[in-house]
């Protein structure tokens, strides 16, 4: 189902950089986006959590809107068991995955990213699983959704920060 939601304006931010995305598991319990279920990243203060516990979320906090993140395993046909050097890559400088001068291991993901906004306050009140919002007709929600989806966890940034303390 797709209609207008009007908890949009009142309970989605903006993430700035200070801002920590917590994207890698559910707050309460240790659901990843791997999990059958998935893990919903609340778009007010950006905190994931497993489908049981984004209701719990929505009663606690009235943070109703959500994107959905589940990640689906690619069929990688004669995949090496070691990443191998291709030529014309730079070659890394530091010890470290993921940031400037390290290495980059994004272009070898194995798992495709499905992504889907729900308003979980409007489900709610509907009486239904769940009520999609079409992120192409808010241009807002979805700038916001590929920051999410593209932006590194919170756990990332603090495994770069002590990489870069060392």
């Amino acid at each position: 189902m797709e209609a207008d939601c009007p908890h949009l304006e009142a309970t989605i931010n903006i993430p700035h950089d200070e801002i920590r995305v917590y994207k890698d598991e559910c707050a309460y319990c240790h659901e990843t986006s791997r999990s059958p279920g998935g893990l919903h990243i609340c778009l007010s203060c950006f905190v994931g959590f497993c489908p049981s516990h984004a209701l719990l979320h929505l009663r606690k906090t009235q943070h109703g809107v959500f994107v959905y993140m589940k990640f689906v395993p690619k069929v990688i046909k004669d995949a090496a068991p070691v990443i191998k050097n291709i030529a014309g890559e730079a070659t890394p400088i530091k010890l470290a995955i993921g940031v400037p001068g390290g290495f980059d291991l994004s272009k070898h993901l194995k798992h495709d990213t499905i992504t889907q906004v729900h308003c979980l306050a409007c489900a709610d009140l509907c009486e239904m699983d769940r009520f999609d919002i079409d992120p192409k007709s808010y241009p807002v929600i979805e700038n916001l959704v590929s920051l999410i989806v593209d932006s590194r966890s919170a756990a990332q940034m603090e495994d770069i920060q002590s990489w870069e303390a060392k």
